[in-house]
C-alpha cells in the first residue's frame, strides 16, 4: 500500500461509537479550470458501476448500518484536496467483521468505478447534462445572493497580476465549456497523479484499517505537496476601490485587508483572536461602535483567511452611509493599533472563550475532528494543545502587534443605480 497513513494521523478513541477515514487525493488547483472538480464531484456522488441507481445506493448504504460514504472538496492555496469520507458504526457493536471492508470498498467503487457513457471516454450523458444544469443555476442563484456575489467581487478586485486567483469567477461560461470528454480526461489526471494521504479515528486498532485499505489498489503518487498557504507580502500602493450599481435597496460594503502573517507565524492565533475581537463576533468592537452605538449599518462583520492572508470586512447599509462606515472601520483598526480598544480585557476573554468553544464543537464532531488532524500534519502546524495553549496565553500586547500587521488593500460597494 502506497498511500500515506502516518502515526500522528491516526487517533485511537473511544468517544465515539464509529469508525471516521478521510482518504485526501492531493494535487494542484488548477486555476484555468475553475468548477471542474465541483462538477466532478456531483457527478462520482450519484452512484458507481456497481451501485448505478440512487435507490441501491440507499439500499446498500441502509445494509451498512447506515454508513455514511460520499466525497467532498477543499481548497487551499496551490493545492486541493478530493476526499473520500468514510464513517461507520465500529463493526464490534454489530458483530460485523466485513463491515470495514464493505465500506471501503463502496468508497473505491464511488471514485475508480464511475458511471461511464458507451464509447468510455466520458461520464454517463444524461448524468453529466443534469449535472452541469443544475452547477449552471447554482451560479446564477448565486448572483442574485448579493452578500455573495459582493464577496466574490470583492476578491477578484483584490487580486494581483502576479497572485493565483483568490476565488471562482461567477462566470457561467466556464461551466458551459466544459465537455464531457474534459472531464473525464481531468477525472483520469487528478485519480492518477494525486497523492493519497489518510486520517483516521475509532476504537479501533490503526493496523486494522492499514490492512482493510491494503485490498484495495488506491492509485497514489510520490509527490511534492503543493503549497497550501501564501508566504509572499503583496505591496499595496493604492487602495482600490470598486462601485457598481444594481437594481437594490441595501448597500453591500466589503473591505478587504491583507496581513503580512503567514499560517506558520508566531503570530497566527493573535490575528485570529483580533478578528474574533475586531469584528468576528456579536459583541466585536465593529458591532458594538458601527452597528449598535451608531446605527450605521443592519450588520456587519470580519473574518480572516489564514491560506491568503486577507481579513474581509462585510456589512450591509443605507445607500449614502459607506464612505462614512469605510471612515469608522479606518478609524476603528487605527485605535487597535495604537492599542486604544474600549473595553479590551472583556473582549479578550470573549474572543478567547469564542475559539475556544469552536475547537471544542469541532472536537465533537466525528469528522471535524479528523479533518483538523488532517490539516495540522498537511502544514506541519502546532498541534491543538498547542493552539489551546497560544489562546489562552495570548496578551492584549500581542492582538496589538497582530493588528498593526493589517492594511487596506480594496473597497468593494454595490449599491442602488445612480438615479434612484
Amino acid at each position: 500500500m502506497n498511500i500515506e497513513f502516518k502515526d500522528q494521523n491516526f487517533l485511537k478513541s473511544n468517544k465515539f461509537n464509529t469508525i471516521e477515514i478521510l482518504l485526501s487525493l492531493i494535487n494542484d488547483k488548477d486555476f484555468d479550470k475553475d468548477y471542474y472538480l465541483s462538477l466532478l464531484l456531483s457527478i462520482l456522488n450519484v452512484g458507481c458501476e456497481k451501485y448505478p441507481t440512487k435507490s441501491s445506493m440507499v439500499k446498500k448504504t441502509y445494509d451498512l448500518y447506515n454508513a455514511a460514504v460520499f466525497l467532498t472538496r477543499k481548497n487551499y492555496f496551490k493545492a486541493q484536496l478530493l476526499s473520500l469520507s468514510i464513517q461507520t458504526i465500529n463493526p464490534k457493536y454489530v458483530n460485523d467483521n466485513n463491515l470495514l471492508h464493505e465500506c471501503i470498498d463502496l468508497a473505491y467503487n464511488l471514485l475508480y468505478k464511475p458511471l461511464l457513457n458507451e464509447n468510455k471516454d466520458g461520464f454517463d450523458e444524461k448524468i453529466f447534462a443534469e449535472k452541469k444544469k443544475r452547477l449552471i443555476a447554482s451560479i446564477k442563484s448565486n448572483y442574485n445572493a448579493k452578500n455573495y456575489y459582493a464577496r466574490i467581487k470583492l476578491l477578484e478586485n483584490t487580486k494581483k497580476e502576479d497572485e493565483p486567483k483568490l476565488v471562482e469567477s461567477l462566470d457561467v461560461s466556464l461551466v458551459e465549456k466544459i465537455s464531457n470528454k474534459e472531464l473525464y480526461k481531468f477525472y483520469l489526471d487528478y485519480i492518477n497523479n494525486s497523492k493519497i494521504i489518510v486520517t483516521a479515528s475509532g476504537d479501533i486498532e490503526k493496523e486494522e484499517i492499514e490492512k482493510e485499505l491494503s485490498n484495495f489498489n488506491f492509485k497514489s503518487k510520490e509527490r511534492t505537496i503543493p503549497a497550501l498557504f501564501e508566504t509572499k507580502d503583496y505591496k499595496i500602493e493604492k487602495v482600490n476601490k470598486v462601485i457598481e450599481y444594481q437594481n437594490i435597496s441595501q448597500a453591500k460594503l466589503f473591505m478587504s485587508f491583507r496581513s503580512t502573517i503567514n499560517h506558520n507565524d508566531d503570530l497566527n492565533v493573535p490575528a485570529f483572536i483580533f478578528n474574533t475581537m475586531f469584528g468576528g463576533m456579536f459583541t466585536s468592537s465593529l458591532c458594538e461602535n458601527i452597528r449598535e452605538k451608531q446605527s450605521l449599518v443592519y450588520h456587519i462583520s470580519s473574518s480572516f483567511d489564514t491560506y491568503r492572508k486577507i481579513m474581509t470586512i462585510t456589512s450591509g447599509n443605507e445607500q449614502s452611509k459607506s464612505d462614512y462606515i469605510i471612515d469608522e472601520v479606518l478609524k476603528e483598526l487605527s485605535n487597535y493599533q495604537k492599542g486604544i480598544i474600549k473595553d479590551a480585557d472583556i473582549l479578550l476573554e470573549r474572543a478567547k472563550e469564542t475559539l475556544l468553544n469552536s475547537i471544542k464543537e469541532t472536537n465533537d464532531e466525528a469528522f471535524g475532528r479528523i479533518e483538523t488532524i488532517e490539516r495540522s500534519y498537511l502544514m506541519d502546524f502546532r498541534s491543538e494543545e498547542e493552539i489551546i495553549k497560544r489562546i489562552n496565553d495570548s496578551t492584549l500586547e500581542d492582538i496589538i502587534n497582530a493588528s498593526k500587521t493589517f492594511t487596506l488593500d480594496t473597497i468593494f460597494i454595490l449599491r442602488g443605480k445612480e438615479n434612484e
